[in-house]
């Protein structure tokens, strides 16, 4: 368990998701979350219910929740905010839930990961439980306004709010000079994120541009990225490092022409807010939260998904034109700064806690 905020007669705020800052984009998210100012208005207990790697998602679970009983015996929680998701997301938070529902304390949900709404409805049992469960939620926060239409599917609840993911300061872009052009994937290489599409699409970019390295950075089947790599005749411009701390990350953009995510569904992705806040233009899909983040033709350009053809073209019409890249990846960052800063999240959030603690002492919460 982390604590976060001084202990100074602040209201006191559990927290219950995956290990923060570690593989995954929910686990990041929390992280940055911590880092956030919540803690000059919250004390923060930070509990996590979930670690990925085999052997240690059981006894993670039955640990935490030690911790969250142990501290709502000691009256130490007044309001809870569950970050929750599809598969054993939903059925470990819906058990917390249970536990804090039966103490009075008001529960936030933020929804999070692109196939909730998908693992939600796959059965009209399942449909019926996560409706009950989110209906008797003090507020759903999701992600995106793609996000809020989806949750009007699933639950009647009236406060669903969109905050989105925290975009923190990294350094600027600032890469050598092309050739080489560098462009950075920053995501999990599974299919579903367009990895594929990409590697597809990188032959075009080579032939129009010449040498143009492209670095996908993030766990998964690198094995079949780089057999793909090969069958399309660019395996010596793809590099797959796997998962980059944040040190390595940073360096990453920091050294890279442009950001691209060819995601086929995503609520508000983290690489993508990176990429703006480090100043570099990005390519990515039209899909979800994704034109949340991204102005097409002013941070960056929006491509239909699985269209390798059409994320070619962008990502050539973008390094072509140093001049409008930097143009747009400057507008990026303003927009990071603007929408997506610690700051600005770290407020919303405290609006929707504090809502949620004066709906719980007037004893209006839902049943």
């Amino acid at each position: 368990m982390e604590r976060h905020g001084r202990d100074d007669g602040l209201p006191r705020l559990l927290m219950v998701g995956p290990v923060p800052d570690r593989h995954g984009g929910i686990g990041m998210s929390a992280g940055r979350l911590l880092r956030s100012p919540i803690a000059e208005r919250w004390h923060v207990h930070y509990v996590a219910t979930h670690r990925p790697e085999p052997g240690w998602r059981e006894w993670r679970f039955a640990r935490g929740l030690a911790e969250i009983d142990g501290l709502l015996r000691r009256g130490e929680v007044d309001v809870a905010h569950l970050h929750l998701a599809a598969d054993g997301s939903f059925y470990r938070k819906a058990a917390v839930a249970l536990r804090l529902w039966a103490s009075g304390i008001p529960v936030v949900f933020q929804v999070r990961g692109s196939r909730f709404s998908a693992f939600a409805t796959e059965s009209r049992a399942r449909r019926a439980w996560v409706r009950r469960v989110l209906d008797r939620a003090a507020a759903v926060v999701v992600l995106s306004e793609a996000g809020r239409m989806e949750a009007g599917e699933l639950t009647s609840n009236p406060a669903v709010v969109v905050v989105p993911n925290i975009a923190e300061p990294v350094p600027a872009a600032s890469p050598p000079e092309p050739p080489p052009h560098r462009v950075l994937f920053l995501g999990a290489l599974a299919e579903h994120k367009g990895v594929l599409d990409l590697v597809r699409a990188a032959p075009a970019v080579v032939r129009e541009l010449g040498e143009v390295d492209f670095m996908l950075a993030g766990a998964g089947d690198a094995d079949r990225v780089r057999d793909l790599a090969r069958e399309v005749g660019v395996p010596a411009r793809v590099v797959c490092p796997g998962w980059l701390g944040a040190e390595d990350r940073a360096s990453a953009l920091r050294g890279s022409h442009l950001l691209v995510h060819p995601s086929h569904r995503e609520q508000m992705p983290n690489a993508v807010l990176e990429g703006m806040a480090a100043g570099l233009p990005v390519v990515a899909t039209a899909v979800d939260g994704i034109p949340d983040a991204v102005q097409d033709g002013v941070t960056g350009l929006l491509v239909p998904p699985g269209d390798p053809a059409a994320l070619a073209a962008a990502m050539v019409r973008v390094l072509r034109d140093p001049r409008a890249a930097r143009a747009m990846g400057e507008a990026g960052r303003q927009r990071a700064e603007r929408l997506f800063s610690p700051r600005r999240v770290a407020d919303a959030l405290d609006a929707v806690w504090a809502g949620a603690l004066r709906e719980g002492r007037s004893g209006a919460r839902r049943r």
